[in-house]
C-alpha cells in the first residue's frame, strides 16, 4: 500500500532528524563564526562539534539544540515520505515488468 510506504517513510526520517539535528545546529554554528570576522567583545569561537554542543545546551538550554526543527521537520520528512513511497512503487512496477515478461516467454515457448 502506497499510503503505508508513505507515512513509513516519513515517520522513519522525522525519528533520524531529531536524533542528528543537534548536530546539524552545531555545524550550522560552526561554519558561521568561521565565515564571520572575529569579534573582540565577541563571545569565544568553539573549537570542536562537541564544545559547541555543551555550549548551547550550557547556555540556552535543550531547546537550544532544538531550535528551528519543526521547520527542517516539514522537509524532511515529506520529501523522505514521498521518495519512500516513490521507491516502492517503482519497484513494484519493476518486478512486476520483469515477471511478466519471463511468465509470458515461458507461455509461448
Amino acid at each position: 500500500n502506497s499510503l503505508e510506504y508513505l507515512f513509513l517513510g516519513a515517520f522513519a526520517k522525522m525519528i533520524a532528524t531529531v536524533v542528528t539535528y543537534p548536530l546539524q545546529v552545531a555545524q550550522t554554528r560552526l561554519r558561521a563564526q568561521n565565515t564571520s570576522a572575529p569579534k573582540e567583545d565577541g563571545p569565544e569561537p568553539y573549537r570542536g562539534t562537541l564544545e559547541c554542543l555543551v555550549g548551547i545546551y550550557r547556555d540556552e538550554g535543550l531547546a537550544g539544540l532544538y531550535r528551528g526543527m519543526e521547520a527542517k521537520l516539514w522537509q524532511t520528512c515529506l520529501t523522505s515520505a514521498f521518495m519512500f513511497a516513490a521507491y516502492e512503487r517503482i519497484c513494484a512496477i519493476i518486478l512486476r515488468t520483469i515477471l511478466w515478461r519471463k511468465f509470458s516467454k515461458r507461455a509461448v515457448a
